[in-house]
């Protein structure tokens, strides 16, 4: 085979590529920030109730 067929040939082959885009990773984060921005005060609101619960049945059996 010749240099130039040999090049030719080379040039056809399908390349693979592996891994993420960086607008992939961009949109994934993105969506993982809302996420939190809605779980997050959730999980602050359970925490509030939680303790004014352990405050509540603490008043309660110190009376």
């Amino acid at each position: 085979m010749t240099f130039w067929k040999l090049m030719q040939y080379e040039s056809v082959k399908p390349v693979k590529q592996f891994g993420f885009t960086l607008i992939e990773l961009m949109v994934v984060v993105a969506v993982i920030a809302i996420l939190a921005s809605i779980a997050f005060p959730a999980y602050q609101d359970s925490v509030r109730k939680s303790r004014r619960t352990e405050a509540r049945d603490l008043l309660l059996s110190a009376a």
